[in-house]
């Protein structure tokens, strides 16, 4: 019976690459997912970065200066979005100057002084 089959060879290994190509489109779809995904978000947050900008401003502009302690605490945390290196050395003095009315039970009235600094600092400031 051997000698009937010398016309035939034994099975040739074929390299099979599929798997190699089906880990690349999926790593592929993965990134594109990733990249869509980084994208959406920032599309998304950009509008609460510029809505809480825009809000801090109209407050610094409307601001209360009754409520001597509420208003430096506002003041300081809506001032640091518009901190510049044009008007990083005003924004210091006006954070020296409102620890007057911060951390204390009895608090002076707002100054004049404090509020022409935080007009020069909202002249200096660029929306």
């Amino acid at each position: 019976m051997m000698e009937t089959l010398r016309g035939i060879k034994n099975l040739v290994p074929i390299e099979d690459y599929s798997l190699y190509f089906f880990i690349l489109v999926i790593s592929l779809i993965a990134f594109l997912i990733l990249i869509a995904f980084l994208y959406i978000v920032k599309y998304l947050r950009k509008p609460k970065m510029i809505q809480a900008r825009n809000s801090a401003w109209h407050y610094l502009n409307h601001i209360d200066f009754d409520d001597a302690k509420i208003a430096a605490y506002g003041i300081t945390q809506c001032a640091r979005f518009f901190v510049t290196q044009e008007n990083k050395a005003i924004f210091e003095q006006l954070i020296q100057a409102l620890e007057v009315y911060k951390y204390k039970p009895e608090i002076p009235a707002f100054k004049e002084s404090d509020k022409a600094l935080l007009s020069e600092f909202l002249g200096k400031s660029h929306v």
